[in-house]
């Protein structure tokens, strides 16, 4: 027996006897903190009330230039389709991409140059004959071949 706590005698019990002392209660005035001083304060407080993460705002700032980068992107591609449309001969009923198997290559690139591309100053033809003029003679025949098979 300790401190009247416990069995009087261990036999027949099957144990030793000892008796553990209860330190549970010893515990929570540890976990107790006490705010002191002022560094601890100012701390406390920082803690709550911390700065914003840069890298998180400068997320946020590209995501709404993307944004905006998109909407204009769907204004032209508005602006545009209606143009696209009438020089294809398209209805406003048209599925995108239920009938571009039929299309020739020479009907698409004709619909994209109703518009006169502005330059500075050079047209597309002297665009191209620049290019074909820099170009040796076995290239003229791989560029002349491979226009032949993407023609398709």
């Amino acid at each position: 027996m300790y401190n009247g706590i416990g069995l009087q005698t261990a036999r027949g019990t099957g144990t030793n006897g000892y008796v553990q002392a209860n330190l549970s209660n010893l515990l929570l005035s540890k976990k107790r903190v006490e705010y002191n001083s002022e560094a601890d304060l100012r701390r406390s407080e920082a803690e709550l009330n911390r700065a914003p993460n840069e890298d998180i705002l400068q997320h946020q700032r590209k995501r709404v230039i993307e944004m905006k980068c998109a909407e204009f992107e769907m204004l032209m591609e508005e602006k545009n389709r209606d143009r696209m449309r009438n020089a294809l001969g398209l209805s406003d009923d048209f599925v995108p991409g239920a009938s571009m198997k039929n299309l020739k290559k020479s009907d698409i690139v004709g619909a994209a140059l109703t518009e006169p591309v502005p330059s500075g100053g050079d047209s597309l033809l002297t665009t191209l004959k620049k290019e074909m003029k820099g170009k040796s003679a076995k290239d003229k025949v791989r560029h002349c071949i491979w226009s032949c098979l993407t023609v398709k």
